[in-house]
């Protein structure tokens, strides 16, 4: 009866949450208390009715109901059963996204609110459940992204989060170098996520480049196209030169995305066909933004990936700028993407005293941005030639 109970709660909540009435606080405090029921069929039902209600904007705004949430998180996390720690993890993750939802929202009060040994309880235990059965590890590193994105610079100003940081990472890339596909594209999301935090100081962290390393390899090597996407993707996320390091490392880089473009025709896997288009558009525009970073000093050394590239990525570059990305609002032409990139790198033309072997790198890297005189064709062998949008989208 108490986890039909549970079920029952969570379907039936966000009829009284939406009226804020003594109804409301009734439930959740039912709900609350029936995560401390032995039977593992409640706890289950019940931490993840708490994962739904904690996106809902008045009760994600309520940083008392959040931390209860967490609290509540965390004792399931110890639980015993696989299914309530999966049911635990998949709340975490809900409650990391409330967390950034709040943080991008500028909600301040809420963000300076929360409490840091709170956080630091939730790190741990996220990084303990990613090294857990697979079935929670999928969510768990997509928990961690979000946390390490979440910090503020007076927290990551402590060694104590520092370490913890470091311990995430690690976690992140041991599920990204092997194990179930769906906890490898996570844990390339998570990567993602944890680099649009501006104060990471990525390009000097003492493990930055063994997550390039990482993901270099994953995009290269790894057969599945939606680990292979969710890893290139992550690189096209950092927002400043400095954050790829140094000139070797961003080369490394570029080279892992030209190969990877190279043979995008090359599909082992009959399965993977449907997410060619996806994986050749996300290495395009992860190229563009490299070439918006590019700086003078890089060229020289992007010489020799460029040399007998120019043709296949002009190519890969023009059938990505021929199509559009659906968004909620309407299509937007890819092409647009790549017009800035010919004004950053007519800049570089300004530039004094460049050695040859780095002006014919920008004149390749020019060739490749050329701007589109002709309707661009598409290989009448490809099964995918058809489609006029980005890609199938990810399941």
């Amino acid at each position: 009866m108490a986890s039909d109970e549970g079920d029952l709660l969570s379907k039936s909540l966000e009829y009284a949450v939406e009226r804020e009435g003594e109804s409301s606080a009734l439930c959740i405090t039912l709900l609350l208390g029936l995560n401390c029921e032995e039977d593992y069929r409640v706890k289950a039902a019940s931490v993840r009715a708490l994962g739904v209600f904690v996106l809902y904007p008045c009760l994600r705004q309520d940083v008392l109901f959040v931390a209860d949430t967490a609290n509540a998180i965390l004792s399931s996390l110890q639980d015993s059963s696989v299914n309530v720690r999966m049911r635990a993890t998949w709340s975490l993750g809900n409650l990391s996204d409330a967390l950034l939802i709040n943080l991008e929202s500028e909600d301040d009060a809420f963000v300076s609110q929360f409490s840091d040994l709170l956080l630091q309880k939730l790190f741990e235990a996220a990084i303990q459940a990613a090294g857990d059965h697979d079935k929670v590890k999928s969510n768990a590193v997509r928990g961690l992204g979000m946390l390490v994105r979440f910090m503020q610079p007076h927290t990551l100003a402590k060694s104590s989060f520092q370490t913890l940081i470091e311990k995430a990472v690690m976690a992140l890339l041991k599920n990204i170098n092997g194990g179930a596909v769906k906890v490898r594209w996570n844990a390339c999301y998570a990567l993602g996520n944890m680099f649009r935090n501006p104060n990471l100081g990525l390009g000097t962290a003492p493990w930055g480049s063994e997550v390039y390393r990482s993901l270099i390899k994953v995009i290269t090597e790894c057969k599945n196209f939606k680990v292979r996407i969710n890893g290139a993707l992550a690189l096209s996320i950092p927002s400043k030169r400095l954050d790829y390091g140094s000139i070797d490392q961003f080369t490394r880089v570029w080279s892992c995305l030209v190969q990877a473009t190279a043979v995008i025709g090359q599909v082992s896997e009959i399965s993977e066909l449907k997410y060619r288009d996806t994986l050749r558009d996300q290495l395009c525009q992860t190229i563009i933004h490299l070439a918006l970073l590019v700086d003078g000093d890089d060229l020289s050394d992007l010489n020799p990936i460029l040399q007998g590239n120019v043709d296949m990525m002009q190519s890969n570059i023009q059938k990505f700028s021929s199509t559009s990305s659906t968004a909620s609002t309407g299509q937007k032409p890819h092409g647009n993407d790549v017009a800035p990139v010919r004004e950053h790198l007519s800049t570089l033309e300004d530039i004094q005293g460049l050695e040859p072997g780095a002006r014919e790198a920008l004149e390749m890297l020019q060739q490749v941005f050329v701007a589109m005189t002709t309707e661009v064709m598409l290989d009448d062998t490809d099964p995918q030639s058809m489609s006029s949008g980005g890609g199938i989208p990810l399941d």
